[in-house]
């Protein structure tokens, strides 16, 4: 039995106070809608 290979593209981005994050998207997703899924996850403190 194969193994199915998973499949995506990591974007890496720069924050303001220069760390940086690093994010998995899969092909079927635009990085749009993965950035709003991120931000779902991780909301802002204001």
């Amino acid at each position: 039995m194969k193994k199915k290979k998973e499949a995506y593209y990591v974007h890496v981005y720069t924050l303001r106070d220069k760390s940086t994050k690093s994010i998995k998207i899969e092909p079927w997703r635009s990085l749009k809608e993965e950035m709003q899924v991120y931000q779902d996850l991780n909301p802002k403190n204001t």
